[in-house]
């Protein structure tokens, strides 16, 4: 793990003295109660600022697991907000990364300083150019260790002439513990949040966080369920190589999720080739509203869908086909599982309905099938399919899919 190697020697000045206590009980009884980091940060170089550092220019960098996002940059300027920047992982081979002193300070290193106005200071950093242009004397870099390990990093500049004093490089250096503990606790939040996002869906996610984790907990609701699936994927997944499946899986769930999410619904379960996801209705006034978004969703689905096979019939690949199902009923959506095993989600005979139903997809010749409920509800045109039974089912209803683009 890396650790700062030394630290600035001397004591505060007085009127350094006197903002020191301040500083640091703002970050004990008030900053670590901020819900978000670019605040901690805001606040705190407006506050150093008051205290008498001339600081030109901050920039603190958390690095996160996130499935899209390597870090998340806070760059605060004098008489400015922060900004947040959230670079992807494909920042690893960047060439301004690789010259940047984060990535020295990630690979370890316990600090950096380049004092700018000396004439013969090593301008090792293309950062360093840019900064002296724009008037900087000083500048420092210097790890944020997590209690995980995990290396992060924080850069302060300054233009006052003579750069930093040995005193204020003390003051930041004693608040840099306090700091790392509560940009620690928040980057754990954030990731918690994030990582049950991604793999429980937005809704979900929020309401384990805030505490829904017992078994069997949860509530009864009114939703449109969308059922998804991959026609002919076990002769696909035989016939092609693991990456290619692999490869083949993400471009489909690509195409088929983000309609979802983009019309208001909420994706709560991939399995295998199949997709599970709900659009709750909550007030009865906006039935029609959600069942017509949850039909946009699929036309959408459909769109993207024709748009990736064009591009795989054009290299030379199977076309990939898909049944799009929608139903709308009553389920119970929250936790089930074993006690040490939960998966939150939505269960009842709606689900089984919108699930069999979509197996008649295929034998019907059309991609989107449509309950007669969601049909009726939607007040939306339809294409009727005549009265079908779904397998289990007691009794025929009537399908519908939607009319053919022009």
């Amino acid at each position: 793990m890396a650790k700062l190697k030394t630290k600035p020697a001397g004591k505060p000045t007085a009127p350094l003295a006197a903002h020191r206590e301040g500083l640091i009980a703002w970050l004990l009884d008030e900053a670590r109660f901020y819900p978000r980091t670019r605040e901690v940060v805001e606040q705190l170089c407006r506050r150093l600022v008051a205290a008498g550092i001339p600081l030109m220019r901050v920039l603190v960098n958390i690095r996160t697991i996130h499935p899209q996002i390597y870090a998340t940059s806070y760059r605060w300027e004098r008489g400015g907000k922060a900004l947040i920047f959230s670079p992807g992982h494909d920042i690893v081979n960047d060439p301004e990364y690789l010259a940047s002193p984060f990535k020295l300070i990630h690979d370890g290193a316990g600090g950096i300083r380049r004092r700018l106005e000396d004439p013969d200071v090593a301008m090792d950093f293309p950062i360093l150019k840019t900064l002296k242009e724009a008037g900087a004397t000083d500048y420092l870099v210097v790890p944020i260790v997590f209690s995980d390990g995990v290396v992060n990093a924080a850069s302060f500049a300054t233009d006052r002439p003579g750069g930093f004093t040995i005193e204020e490089l003390g003051l930041v250096y004693d608040l840099l513990p306090i700091l790392t503990l509560i940009l620690d606790a928040q980057s754990t939040r954030r990731m918690a949040a994030a990582l049950l996002d991604t793999y429980l869906g937005h809704q979900a996610g929020k309401r384990v966080l805030q505490g829904e984790i017992r078994r069997g907990s949860g509530e009864t609701i009114h939703a449109v369920i969308a059922y998804c699936d991959l026609r002919g994927f076990t002769a696909l997944s035989e016939a092609l190589p693991r990456d290619e499946v692999i490869a083949l899986l993400n471009d489909y769930f690509e195409r088929v999720i983000q309609p979802v999410h983009d019309r208001g619904g909420q994706v709560l379960k991939l399995i295998g080739d199949g997709m599970l996801a709900i659009f709750p209705l909550g007030d009865p006034a906006f039935r029609p509203y959600v069942c017509r978004q949850a039909l946009d969703a699929a036309g959408d689905a459909v769109r993207a869908m024709d748009d990736l096979n064009r591009a795989r019939v054009g290299d030379g690949k199977p076309a990939l086909h898909f049944g799009f199902a929608l139903h709308l009923g009553d389920v119970m959506y929250g936790n089930i599982g074993a006690p040490d095993r939960l998966d939150f989600t939505v269960i009842g005979a709606a689900v089984n309905t919108a699930a069999r139903i979509e197996e008649l997809s295929a034998g019907l010749g059309v991609t989107v099938i449509v309950s007669e409920a969601v049909a009726r509800a939607s007040g939306r045109e339809l294409v009727p399919l005549g009265s079908h039974t779904p397998r289990g089912a007691a009794k025929p209803q009537a399908l519908y899919t939607l009319p053919a683009e022009d």
